[in-house]
């Protein structure tokens, strides 16, 4: 019940920020059709630092780290169910193509994906080191719920995994640019 209460705050804060944003924002507008200077020089504002109940992981990790081998082996199951390729390639042959790097936290993963995120000290804390496991080549994917792998018509240029080294945890899939827009 503590984490329902903790999440519940959490996520009326949130929201408060974010209120007090758009009225900023809305302000802003007006004084700025009114011809009046606007009240802030920098446009694109930090993103506010977020009031954290509990700094610490909140998860159970992993009895030891995801390894390389193990993060690839996740990136390669995951793909071969959620991934129709242009280009067929063989388990080898794909592996041998990919990209595997770890980074130090969700943030620095997202920013080599080219996202601008930021998380909660303890989103960050449970995720710990981050695995990006890019695979190259045209792919379709299963876009959204009640879509099934072959209905997207929309072909992207590759396709990236993010797992948690601390839990194993998938964290996020990103694919690069459309190079279809679909049919």
């Amino acid at each position: 019940m503590g984490h329902q209460k903790r999440n519940l705050v959490l996520l009326l804060f949130i929201s408060l920020v974010l209120f007090m944003a758009l009225i900023a924002n809305a302000t802003i507008a007006m004084r700025n059709r009114q011809g009046e200077p606007p009240l802030l020089t920098n446009p694109i504002p930090e993103p506010p630092e977020v009031f954290s109940v509990d700094p610490d992981p909140t998860t159970v990790p992993l009895p030891k780290s995801l390894t390389e081998a193990e993060a690839l082996t996740l990136a390669l199951e995951l793909d071969l169910n959620t991934v129709s390729r242009v280009d067929s390639l063989s388990d080898e042959a794909l592996a041998a193509s990919a990209t595997v790097t770890l980074y130090e936290n969700r943030v620095e993963a997202d920013k080599s994906l080219g996202l601008q995120t930021w998380y909660a000290s303890e989103i960050e804390a449970d995720a710990g080191e981050v695995w990006v496991i890019t695979f190259p080549g045209a792919v379709k994917m299963a876009t959204g719920p009640g879509t099934q792998l072959g209905q997207d018509t929309r072909t992207y240029d590759g396709i990236s995994y993010k797992f948690s080294s601390r839990t194993g945890q998938l964290l996020g899939v990103t694919t690069g640019p459309p190079v279809t827009a679909g049919e």
